[in-house]
């Protein structure tokens, strides 16, 4: 079995306009794309 994980923002990166190791997180392909334009703290 095959997980594919993305990283993403914890706040949207178009609010922090940074890529900071604080500000991302390591999800699932199905949870990331299932989340979009939620801001999630």
């Amino acid at each position: 079995m095959v997980i594919e994980l993305h990283i993403d923002h914890k706040i949207l990166w178009k609010i922090v306009k940074k890529h900071e190791i604080s500000n991302l997180f390591i999800l699932c392909r199905d949870c990331n794309l299932g989340e979009k334009g939620k801001i999630t703290l």
